[in-house]
C-alpha cells in the first residue's frame, strides 16, 4: 500500500471514530433528557431529592441517578447493532463491568439497579434472554431509539412525546413547542457540569429561559389594565393557560407569546401595551411580534 493510501485509509478511520464518538455522545445525551423529563414529572414535590451525574467513576458509568433515601440508578448507554455480555472474568466486557458494579453495591448496601440502554428492540430482547443469572436480580435491559435530532426524537419516540407534553404549559402543543421544551432541557443538562445536578436546579434554569415554556410552579394573572386594551381590540381573542398567552385574529391568524406572564420579558411587553394602548390587531402584533 502507498503513502497516500495509507494517509487516505487512517484519516477514513479517524473520521469514522469521530462520527461514532458523536453519534454514542448525542444517544447519551437524548437519552438523559428523556429521563430528566420524566422525573421532573414523577417528582413534582420533591425535586431536590433526585440528582443525576454523566460519567461517574464507577462500573457501569454513563448516567447515575440517585433517587429518594439513596436509591441508584446505574445506566450504561449503548448506540451499537451489536452487543454480547461476554464473561465476568473477561476485563472491559459488558458482564465484568456489571459485576463488578454489583459487587460494589453490595458491600455498600445499597438499594441499586444496574441497566444497559440499547438503541434496538431485537438487541434489547438477545441480550435479556441471554443476561448472566449473576446479574439477573439487579439488572435490566431497556431500549431507547437513536435519533439525530431533538425534532426526529420528539417526533418518533412516543413515550418521550407523552412526558414532554405532561410538563409543557401549553395545552395540545405542536410538535415544535415540545421541541423547543426538550432542547431547552438539553441546553441546561449540557450548560452544567453534569455532575450531582439536581432536578430542582434544572427546574430553576428551566423557569428562567424564554422559550422553554415548561409548566409553572407559580401561576400570573394578566392585569386589568392590559385585559381592558385587549378585550377592545376588534376580533382579537386570547387565553392564559398556565402563564402563556396565545392568542387568535379573526380564523386566520394565531400565535403564542413566547414569554411566560411574570417573566422580564413579558413585562416589557406589558408595559408597551400600556404605553401605546393599541386599539388595532396590526398595533398590537408590532409589539407581541
Amino acid at each position: 500500500m502507498s503513502t497516500t493510501s495509507k494517509k487516505k485509509q487512517y484519516l477514513s478511520h479517524k473520521l469514522k471514530g469521530g462520527a461514532n464518538n458523536e453519534k454514542g455522545n448525542r444517544f447519551e445525551n437524548h437519552f438523559a433528557i428523556f429521563k430528566i423529563t420524566e422525573y421532573l414529572n414523577s417528582y413534582s414535590e420533591s425535586k431536590a431529592q433526585v440528582v443525576f451525574s454523566s460519567q461517574v467513576e464507577a462500573s457501569v458509568d454513563d448516567l447515575l441517578i440517585i433517587l429518594e433515601e439513596g436509591n441508584k440508578e446505574f445506566y450504561q448507554i449503548k448506540n451499537s447493532k451489536s452487543l454480547k455480555w461476554e464473561h465476568g472474568n473477561k476485563q472491559k466486557s459488558l458482564c465484568y463491568d456489571f459485576l463488578n458494579q454489583k459487587r460494589i453495591e453490595k458491600e455498600q448496601d445499597s438499594k441499586f439497579r444496574l441497566l444497559l440502554i440499547v438503541n434496538s428492540v431485537s438487541l434489547q430482547l438477545i441480550l435479556t434472554q441471554s443476561l448472566p443469572k449473576s446479574l439477573r436480580q439487579h439488572t435490566e435491559v431497556g431500549y431507547f431509539p437513536y435519533s439525530d435530532s431533538i425534532h426526529n426524537l420528539v417526533s418518533q419516540h412516543l413515550d418521550f412525546r407523552q412526558e414532554l407534553e405532561k410538563l409543557i404549559a401549553i395545552s395540545s402543543p405542536s410538535i415544535d413547542k415540545l421541541e423547543a421544551l426538550a432542547t431547552a432541557i438539553l441546553g441546561v443538562w449540557n450548560g452544567c457540569n453534569k455532575k450531582d445536578i439536581s432536578l430542582e436546579v434544572i427546574y430553576a434554569h428551566l423557569e428562567k429561559m424564554s422559550l422553554s415554556f415548561i409548566r409553572p410552579r407559580e401561576i400570573f394573572y394578566l392585569s386589568k389594565e392590559i385585559q381592558l386594551i385587549l378585550d377592545l381590540i376588534p376580533n382579537f381573542s386570547y387565553i392564559v393557560h398556565n402563564n402563556y398567552l396565545t392568542w387568535k385574529f379573526k380564523n386566520t391568524d394565531t400565535g403564542i407569546i413566547p414569554f411566560p406572564i411574570g417573566s422580564p420579558d413579558f413585562e416589557e411587553i406589558e408595559i408597551e401595551i400600556v404605553i401605546q394602548k393599541p386599539s388595532s390587531f396590526e398595533a398590537l402584533e408590532t409589539i407581541i411580534a
